[in-house]
């Protein structure tokens, strides 16, 4: 039996979200993980960092074990093999651990031969997000179980279509850093000086200018969004060294923004560009001058 389910990309809206201020996030299918099970004798995970009982599994693994011992109460199902597939990168900022989470719900309902709506879907992995960062905003966990994009606060959800002429070009760094502990960061900040606040404010009020700018479909209103997210969140002490090399080198190669996505610190860079051109002088630009892995997602404007 088998589970599916893709990354996420953070289109504007990183840290402030956590702060009640909304965020853009979209599905990122070109990032995928699968969950195959067999039943066994014991629970076993069999993965790129791990394989062994479930029950010696390293502490990063301690989410998704209660997450199966949850899944198994409730379903009463014996122990299987969890062999896992994945070429989402851990720890940078693409929902590694929610569609994790989310591809092994999958597949314990399918074994069960039971319905999964996206509701309880949702659910299911918030719970596993909530055991991995504690408070999580639920963005991650949202756009792993959607095939949409969302303009997302915690009290309220809205589906958003990407309906412009476009691209977007994504870039690995290799630098990873929890999450857990950008965000831990960031709250240090803001309870020291209420200069770092007023920078969560503004990212916050940027996202709205970005909603506004997808609904008119100004590529180039939200191109200016994510750039000034990107100081701001370089105030907050989320860029790194390569991060500024990733986002110079894209703009010199006719990206109209280029910005870190997810936590910081590390993580991925997203560049959006007006043409399919431009899109691919960037990603020939990082991979052979940065030799990063890239990805690109085509937007396309509704007829």
């Amino acid at each position: 039996m088998e589970g599916t389910a893709h990354g996420k990309i953070i289109l504007i809206g990183e840290h402030s979200v956590v702060y009640g201020h909304p965020a853009i996030a979209i599905p990122f299918n070109d990032s995928r993980i699968v969950c195959r099970l067999k039943p066994s004798e014991t629970d076993v995970i069999v993965s790129s960092l791990y394989e062994g009982p479930l029950s010696d599994a390293p502490p990063l693994f301690q989410p998704i074990r209660k997450l199966i011992g949850k899944l198994k109460a409730a379903f009463e199902h014996g122990p299987c093999h969890y062999i896992i597939e994945s070429d989402i990168p851990i720890g940078a900022g693409l929902g590694s651990s929610a569609a994790i989470a989310a591809a092994i719900t999958s597949a314990v309902y399918k074994m069960n031969d039971r319905p999964l709506d996206s509701r309880t879907h949702y659910e299911w992995v918030q719970y596993s997000e909530t055991l991995a960062h504690r408070n999580p905003s639920g963005i991650d966990a949202l756009c792993v179980t959607s095939d949409h994009g969302w303009f997302f606060t915690k009290n309220k959800r809205e589906p958003i279509e990407i309906t412009i002429s476009g691209s977007l070009v994504i870039a690995y760094s290799g630098e990873t850093t929890p999450t857990s502990q950008s965000v831990a960061h960031v709250r240090k900040l803001t309870e020291t000086s209420e200069d770092f606040q007023q920078i969560i404010n503004g990212l916050g009020g940027l996202a709205f200018q970005a909603k506004d700018a997808l609904v008119s479909k100004d590529i180039n209103a939200l191109g200016d969004a994510m750039n000034a997210a990107m100081e701001g969140l370089n105030a907050l002490g989320l860029s790194t060294e390569r991060i500024e090399r990733l986002n110079h080198l894209a703009k010199r190669h006719g990206a109209i923004a280029s910005k870190l996505t997810g936590g910081g610190m590390g993580g991925c860079v997203i560049a959006l560009c007006a043409s399919e051109k431009d899109a691919e002088n960037v990603r020939d630009a990082w991979t052979k001058e940065e030799n990063v892995r890239t990805w690109k997602i085509n937007f396309r404007e509704e007829a």
